[in-house]
C-alpha cells in the first residue's frame, strides 16, 4: 500500500509527536524500495568479498537510524536525508567488515 502525500505527512506529524509503533513500521514500508534501491547499487559496486546480505542489513540499519532522528519540520525531504543516511550506512558497514584500513586501502 502506497501512501498518498497527505497520508504521509500525517503519519510523520504522528510519528514525531509520539513515536508510536505502528506508524514507525508503516514509514519502514513506506520507504522500503528506496532502501533497496540504495542497496542494490552498493551491492553492484562492492568489492567480490563483501556479502551482499550484509549491505542490504546496513542499509536497513541505516533507514531506522533515519526514521528515529528525522525532524520534518526542518523543511528537508525525507527521502533526501534517509538516501544520505542509508548510503552512509553502508560505506560504514563496508568499511568496518574490511580487513585493511583505510589508508592501506588507499595505497
Amino acid at each position: 500500500m502506497r501512501l498518498t502525500d497527505d497520508e504521509l505527512a500525517q503519519m510523520w506529524l504522528r510519528y514525531t509527536a509520539d513515536r508510536n509503533e505502528p506508524d514507525r513500521e508503516a514509514l519502514i514500508r513506506h520507504y522500503d524500495p528506496l532502501v533497496k534501491f540504495l542497496a542494490r547499487r552498493a551491492i553492484a559496486k562492492a568489492p567480490a568479498h563483501q556479502d551482499a546480505e550484509d549491505l542490504i542489513s546496513n542499509a536497513y540499519r541505516g533507514l531506522l537510524e533515519a526514521v528515529e532522528r528525522f525532524e520534518p519540520e526542518r523543511g528537508l525531504k525525507f527521502e533526501t536525508y534517509a538516501s544520505r543516511r542509508v548510503s552512509g550506512a553502508i560505506v560504514d558497514g563496508q568499511r568496518k567488515d574490511d580487513p585493511l584500513t583505510r589508508s592501506a586501502r588507499k595505497r
